[in-house]
């Protein structure tokens, strides 16, 4: 009996001490919805208080300006609300690599929805400000991150130009750089590099034209007896702005009836 007693207190206990919840259905975008709100003790009796877990619409997320152009046109954003009205809606290009719709107006949290998203996924990331000890690393670096132009030719050229076993000299006058190459004694040649070249990474959505970029090309020794390479970005974000002004001329080419932000 003692026993059962003392389990049956220790119940009330945890009852008392866990958190109470009420469901409460509310509309939400015309349909209704469960929502967990906490049941809060004071001096006067219980109360509803803030909701647990406010509801969320799942968000659509795609890879390609293409996908998110496709979503939008085939209503996915188009959620009707209690009124029976469309939902007002606005895009967000919040960086060269994301674009979202959300909705112009916050819920009772202050808080906008975002219904799409599109992200754009780079399998082929250039390391920039980092020297590539190997050469031929930092080539095919090049040809899978870079718009195959002029300026990116003459840089593999460069690049191929450094032989295997060779050891290599550097002068730099802050300005023009010269690598002098050698074989045993022999001098085998040197080469005269750019100090700054202009090329186009490929940094965003396939749907638009890289922006191009003035790089400083720096070369220095390797323990291998070989240079290894860098590229140094000397115009700073400049072409993030450019990219999402780019993003912003596309989209509004194709869902111009949508207000867009950049």
């Amino acid at each position: 009996m003692l026993k059962d007693a003392v389990e049956y207190l220790v119940g009330l206990v945890r009852d008392s001490n866990a958190e109470r919840t009420l469901k409460i259905k509310l509309p939400y975008n015309g349909k209704p919805i469960e929502y967990d709100y906490k049941l809060v003790p004071t001096e006067y009796g219980t109360e509803v208080g803030e909701a647990v877990k406010p509801f969320r619409p799942d968000v659509l997320t795609v890879s390609t300006l293409t996908g998110f152009v496709a979503a939008i046109e085939h209503g996915v954003v188009e959620m009707p609300d209690v009124d029976g009205e469309t939902l007002a809606v606005l895009i967000h290009i919040e960086d060269p690599h994301t674009v979202s719709v959300k909705t112009t107006l916050s819920d009772a949290y202050g808080r906008r929805d975002t219904l799409l998203t599109a992200k754009y996924q780079n399998p082929n990331s250039f390391s920039f400000d980092q020297y590539y000890e190997d050469l031929t690393k930092f080539i095919i670096a090049l040809q899978a991150s870079f718009v195959d132009d002029d300026a990116l030719k003459y840089l593999i050229r460069v690049a191929s130009s450094m032989k295997a076993g060779a050891s290599v000299s550097t002068s730099d006058d802050g300005f023009s750089q010269t690598v002098e190459l050698k074989t045993g004694e022999i001098k085998s040649g040197s080469v005269d590099i750019k100090p700054r070249i202009w090329l186009k990474p490929i940094r965003t959505f396939q749907e638009i034209e890289p922006v191009a970029s003035e790089f400083l090309v720096r070369f220095k020794q390797s323990g291998n007896g070989m240079p290894s390479i860098a590229l140094f970005n000397v115009n700073g974000t400049q072409w993030r702005n450019d990219t999402m002004q780019a993003i912003r001329k596309y989209l509004d080419d194709v869902v111009g009836e949508i207000a867009i932000l950049a």
